[in-house]
């Protein structure tokens, strides 16, 4: 199944910047379902987590004051998986995290397997929702498109302070890895080593150099060059490879290589796992996205509890029916990423929309959805996605990680966070905002403004109206914005939850805007306008 997007719809987005093509596929299902069968208990079990783990792993997990290792790292009662082999077509993963194996089995074997005394759940695990890859029809120069990106993100201040990601190892988990080894773009991490582990869980070997270009692209992202510049911000990490989606077929086991992926990339040091991946419609509700109810969501949540900051795209649904995130990004300790334009710092749009189902904050930032990127036979052009979104955010991960080892996922996040660009407010459209590396440098580094700046706006009442008043100055500078700013209103209930939230679309020659507030409206009222910020707390 192909989706183009009509060419009148897109120059109404975009204002004729850009135009693109998304390709999805669909896939006939299989005769036999995969499930995940949870047990009930690891008694008995043994485990040696030095013989269990790569060196890079434990030394991390002492830097973060972190036990090296926990239940969720003991291996399954062999006994168990035993008798779920005799009674199944065939086992795939044993996955200690989730204290479960995936099966290949019928529905009656599956019945059979449930009144088993020591099977806690069975879960039968959906498809996935496949990283939607995307080309331009409108010729931008690569070269100024690559300096809008690098620009949106001011990555040239990490370079400066000497941080590229060295000795931060990033787990990358994706549909293929074509031409690694020999792109110009990505030349120097493979002249340097710096490929140190690689798996395809499809086919059971290490060969992921084939299949599809997208997990080349994702690489390039982070630590990619063209021209001589850096294309993300992590060209000094270490890098491990997992092949675990397949474009045409068997869309249903997924779910379970990624989640057999996850204990591999603990196993071998991973510190960042980046996933452009997403599992949504095909097999849940909007109501299982609360972070906890699908299987990869739970791993996700396990995986930032041993240390690891895990990095996922938001999701290419914010133009479709569904409109919303996908699975894991609905986790709170996950760091999901939304995309922007390269050209204006405004939602770009087809990512995706947030809260999760419980009405937490999501996407946690933004970064630039239409980026350069490696394609086939060496050549270079421009591509879409948030896809390509989450790994600029990762490479930049890379670099606070280098800068502070110590920090944990949840620092991490909230680091991020404080960089974007419109901290401390905060939408369901990209979250924070887009990250500007140059503030982790400044003496106060999450302040939100200079001395220097004149206020963009003030706020009046009249009776129940509150109005804002635009400095005709800033409304002026037409020529930088030529399709007009946008004011940001939002009503902060506590928790990351938000009572009231919307952008406003405004024109140059506009003076002011105003908005009705509700009846007995409760909680902290902020307007965020070109680096501008109003707080008032409405009792």
């Amino acid at each position: 199944m192909s989706l183009f997007i009509p060419m009148a719809k897109l120059n109404n987005w975009i204002k004729g910047l850009i135009c693109l093509l998304f390709i999805s596929f669909c896939t006939e299902g299989v005769a036999q379902g995969i499930y995940l069968v949870e047990f009930s208990d690891k008694s008995g079990v043994d485990f040696d987590p030095y013989e269990y783990f790569d060196a890079h792993r434990i030394e991390r997990r002492r830097q973060m004051g972190l036990p090296i290792s926990d239940i969720h790292d003991y291996p399954l009662r062999q006994d168990y998986v035993d008798k779920l082999g005799s009674m199944s077509d065939s086992l795939r993963y044993a996955l200690r995290w989730l204290n479960a194996v995936s099966v290949e089995a019928s529905s009656s074997q599956i019945e059979r397997i449930g009144k088993l005394p020591f099977v806690r759940a069975i879960q039968e695990l959906g498809q996935s929702m496949l990283p939607s890859e995307s080309k331009e029809l409108f010729e931008v120069r690569n070269d100024t498109l690559l300096d809008l990106v690098r620009g949106q993100l001011e990555l040239d201040s990490l370079a400066r302070y000497g941080l590229d990601g060295k000795g931060v190892r990033i787990a990358i988990f994706d549909v293929g890895f074509k031409e690694v080894p020999t792109h110009p773009s990505l030349a120097g991490i493979w002249g340097n080593g710096q490929v140190i582990h690689t798996y395809d869980f499809y086919d059971g070997d290490s060969m992921v150099y084939h299949h599809d270009m997208h997990g080349t692209q994702v690489l390039a992202c982070i630590a990619g060059a063209y021209k001589g510049k850096s294309m993300g911000a992590g060209n000094g990490a270490e890098f491990l490879l997992a092949r675990t989606e397949h474009r045409l077929k068997e869309k249903a086991i997924e779910e379970d290589h990624w989640l057999a992926a996850m204990e591999w990339a603990d196993r071998l040091g991973a510190d960042i796992i980046n996933s452009s991946l997403g599992y949504s419609r095909k097999r849940y509700s909007f109501e299982d996205m609360d972070g906890e109810k699908t299987p990869t969501s739970k791993a996700a949540k396990i995986a930032a509890q041993k240390g690891i900051l895990v990095v996922v795209s938001n999701g290419n649904e914010g133009a479709r029916k569904w409109k919303y995130l996908t699975a894991p990004a609905d986790v709170p300790e996950v760091l999901s990423v939304g995309g922007s334009f390269p050209m204006t710092p405004r939602r770009i749009p087809f990512s995706s929309f947030g809260p999760n189902a419980k009405g937490q904050i999501k996407p946690n930032v933004a970064a630039p959805g239409f980026v350069v990127g490696p394609t086939k036979k060496g050549k270079m052009d421009e591509i879409a996605g948030t896809s390509f979104s989450a790994p600029l955010v990762a490479g930049m991960m890379a670099c606070i990680i280098q800068k502070e080892p110590e920090l944990k996922p949840k620092q991490l996040i909230e680091r991020i966070q404080k960089l974007g660009h419109y901290w401390p407010y905060y939408d369901y459209e990209m979250g924070y905002g887009i990250p500007k590396a140059s503030r982790l440098f400044r003496d106060d580094p999450f302040s939100q403004k200079d001395s220097s700046q004149k206020p963009s706006f003030d706020v009046f009442y009249r009776g129940d109206s509150v109005v804002v008043r635009l400095n005709p100055e800033v409304m002026n500078d037409s020529l930088q914005r030529p399709f007009g700013p946008v004011l940001h209103v939002h009503v902060d209930g506590g928790k990351g939850k938000l009572l009231d939230s919307f952008t406003i679309p405004l024109e140059n020659r506009d003076r002011y805007w105003y908005f009705i507030r509700r009846p007995n409206s409760k909680g902290i009222l902020r307007i965020w306008f070109e680096e501008w910020l109003y707080e008032e707390n409405w009792d």
